[in-house]
């Protein structure tokens, strides 16, 4: 897989990941506000619908820990394409914008330069280390 495959993976993961906890955080939520009170068992009432809820948690839970690890690994790759690079500025705009998950706006910001310029350090960084690779 080529490097910026590997960085813009992280990158998906990442997105993944927050969608995977939104949604376990709106089935909490639905669950908290279903209350069986008043309903007999097996009467397809709320407390039939926590269970299901329940369930549908435990299956989102799932998804994500195959997702962090996932991410995991994807943070191992990226990092050793990282290690790879000799120029500090290179290796900070792509942590900043891979590993940390910054808006090329962040990044620009932290390193102190344009959004331009950062795309540029960005195309000369995975250049480097595919010079470094053959």
């Amino acid at each position: 897989m080529n490097q910026i495959n590997v960085l813009t993976k992280l990158d998906t993961i990442r997105q993944e990941l927050h969608c995977q906890q939104q949604k376990i955080l709106s089935l909490e939520e639905a669950a908290r506000y279903l209350s069986p009170a008043g309903e007999s068992i097996g009467s397809g009432g709320p407390s039939d619908r926590v269970g299901k809820i329940a369930s549908q948690i435990a299956d989102e839970r799932s998804k994500l820990e195959e997702l962090e690890e996932r991410y995991s690994n994807a943070v191992t790759d990226a990092a050793q394409i990282l290690e790879r690079l000799s120029d500090p500025l290179e290796k900070e705009v792509l942590t900043i914008r891979y590993i940390a998950g910054g808006k090329w706006e962040e990044v620009a910001k932290k390193v102190d330069c344009a959004v331009s310029t950062c795309y540029r350090i960005q195309r000369r960084a995975i250049k480097n280390v595919q010079k470094v690779d053959s």
